[in-house]
């Protein structure tokens, strides 16, 4: 209540107990006269009648009756002014508690509004005004219902929704609930209601107190996002904590990855470069015979372990590729096996193979890659079982149909548990792998083939009784007529002596001893070798002279002018020669993105280095071959 209205109050209670007080006094007054009148009428009677001295005694009879008669009047009328001064001051309490009561309805920070017990809306503050977006009261009060949607979310009809709801507050005293109300436009306004039970003008009133609930809402949101937020945070510490441990392991690993490499390599090397050194000093040619067979097993050694670093740099850059064709299963699980023959009669090893007859003897698959998997299952079966053991390879076909199963059990020293759970891990060996040597990339690389190849690989073993490797892989049958020949390992010993006598081929090298070792080896054949030492050289040579040559065997990384742009520019030369004639591309980037980049600039075909004689041969064959083909169409 403001000061004003106080002091309304106050002054309207004084001057209705100050009338009150007037209109006693002027009754005491009047009975006073009244009471003298009377008195003076009865003496005049009494006189009369019987006399002065009758008069007196009567009178003084009737003195003490008239006198407590005024003093009941004044008592009486003490007790009317006193009750009208506790009338009076109820009045201004209960006005005052009206008061108070309006000021805290009206200035309310949230919207409130008063129902009362025949549901009719009979006040809202300015806050319900402010949401419902309307301009005042009196058009909240006649146009809220109107506005209201026809159903609530839950299906109801909001007419009889909101009765049920006013009865139940009335009955329970206080009443909780979600609502949606209407706005100008037709828009919806969810809220969370609440409505109490009071007690206003001696009858019983609803107030409903009103949440808005998109703010609700925002803030819910708001909370969650903080929440997930949260989660992620912690999600991404134990992410970030799980990658820097993981990472620590992988240093470790690749720490001892590269010190065992450093040993696998200088043991080759220190072979290599000792056994030269004694060919040197000695004029025995079987003594000279021993140290080149000694650096040649030596450099094959040297070889397999680059190759496997460089597979294994494949598979990490996602560029390991798989190329499917039919071949006989049966003759490479064969060729696989002479490779190892020497190894195994070494250690005096029992070599068992049983391939199952259901198994179709050309199948579909990458030849290359399988045999690589059977190739290190079969190696580390050799190398890890003692002298007179045994090593088995099973190949079975699955009821399922379809399924290929190949076992390679050996009687070897086994595999503790601790160790099998790394096995097939990158840059792992397990302890007594350290002992018998190896990159540790093996079982890695094989584990990857047969994935891509949509089978799977395990380990069963147990310490000092041997193990077994299983994998499985899904094939299609094949035929004949796909099967890619493979090179014959003493191809170049078989070649008749002068076998391309009358061919030349220019061969594009910057390195001297390069260019010695091709030319010295392919010497027996009759070959005419032409060299160029740089792109730029060999182009010009082609051009003076393009009928000279039979094929071009180019490397890649040349001074001047590259092996990719000097083979460009002979297959731009323009003329028929230039556009015919085979080019082989020689090179270290063994990756298959620089072999499509070798056949997509105009070359023929790619050998990689260091040159496998073998497959020399192979192309100088396959292309001389087919340039006489051509000459005789012609």
């Amino acid at each position: 209540m403001t000061g004003r209205g106080k002091k309304n109050l106050r002054l309207h209670t004084k001057v209705n107990l100050g009338l009150t007080f007037v209109m006693a006094v002027a009754l005491v007054f009047m009975f006073t006269i009244v009471g003298i009148g009377v008195r003076g009428e009865m003496e005049d009677l009494l006189y009369r009648a019987y006399g002065e001295v009758a008069e007196r005694a009567v009178w003084e009879r009737l003195t003490p009756v008239l006198v407590s008669l005024t003093a009941l009047i004044a008592v009486l009328f003490g007790a009317i002014m006193l009750l009208v001064s506790r009338m009076g001051k109820n009045i201004e309490e209960k006005s005052i508690a009206e008061e108070r009561f309006r000021l805290i309805y009206d200035n309310m920070p949230m919207p409130v509004t008063m129902v009362d017990r025949n549901y009719n809306l009979l006040h809202c503050n300015e806050e319900a005004v402010r949401m419902f977006e309307m301009k005042n009261s009196q058009e909240f009060i006649s146009t809220i219902k109107g506005r209201a949607p026809k159903y609530q979310p839950d299906g109801s009809v909001t007419q009889t929704a909101r009765i049920e709801r006013y009865e139940q507050a009335f009955r329970e005293g206080i009443l909780r609930f979600e609502w949606v109300a209407g706005l100008p436009g037709g828009r919806l306004l969810p809220l969370d209601m609440t409505f109490i039970r009071v007690e206003f003008q001696n009858a019983p009133h609803l107030l409903a107190f009103m949440r808005d609930l998109r703010d609700l809402n925002k803030l819910k949101e708001a909370q969650e996002d903080m929440r997930k937020a949260a989660i992620l945070k912690d999600n991404m510490t134990r992410d970030l904590e799980d990658a820097l441990r993981e990472a620590q392991v992988a240093s470790l690993a690749k720490s001892s990855f590269l010190s065992n490499m450093s040993h696998e390599i200088r043991t080759p090397m220190n072979a290599i470069t000792g056994m030269v050194s004694i060919a040197k000093k000695s004029d025995d040619a079987q003594k000279k015979d021993y140290c080149l067979g000694k650096i040649e097993g030596a450099a094959s050694y040297l070889l397999g372990i680059i190759n496997q670093i460089l597979d294994m740099s494949k598979i990490e850059a996602d560029k390991f590729e798989l190329h499917f064709h039919s071949f006989d299963i049966r003759k490479m699980v064969k060729d696989v096996t002479n490779v190892l023959g020497a190894q195994i009669e070494e250690k005096d090893l029992r070599l068992s193979i049983d391939i199952d007859e259901a198994i179709p003897r050309f199948i579909v698959g990458d030849e290359l890659r399988l045999s690589q998997v059977l190739t290190n299952l079969l190696v580390n079966a050799v190398k890890f079982t003692p002298e007179s053991g045994a090593v088995s390879l099973n190949a079975r076909l699955l009821p399922a149909g379809g399924i290929l199963r190949i076992e390679v059990t050996d009687t070897g020293i086994g595999i503790s548990p601790e160790h099998q759970s790394r096995l097939f891990g990158a840059f792992e060996q397990a302890e007594a792998g350290r002992k018998f040597g190896g990159t540790g990339l093996g079982l890695a690389i094989s584990k990857r083939i047969v994935e891509m190849m949509g089978g799977t690989i395990s380990a069963e073993s147990e310490a000092g009784k041997g193990s077994k490797f299983i994998f499985t892989l899904p094939f299609e049958a094949g035929n004949a007529d796909g099967e890619t020949r493979s090179v014959a390992s003493g191809l170049f010993r078989d070649l008749p002596p002068g076998c391309f006598t009358g061919r030349t081929v220019l061969l594009a090298e910057d390195v001297d001893i390069n260019r010695e070792i091709v030319v010295t080896l392919l010497e027996p054949t009759g070959l005419t070798v032409d060299c160029a030492e740089n792109g730029e050289q060999a182009v010009r040579m082609f051009a003076d002279a393009p009928d000279r040559y039979d094929m071009i065997f180019m490397d890649l990384q040349m001074p001047r002018l590259d092996g990719i742009a000097a083979t460009r520019r002979i297959r731009e030369l323009g003329t028929a020669r230039a556009k015919l004639i085979p080019i082989v591309a020689m090179t270290a980037n063994a990756f298959r993105e620089d072999i499509d980049e070798c056949l997509s600039n105009g070359m023929n075909d790619h050998l990689g280095k260091p040159l496998d004689f073998d497959l020399v041969l192979e192309k100088l064959r396959r292309y001389l071959r087919a340039e006489r083909e051509e000459e005789a169409r012609v």
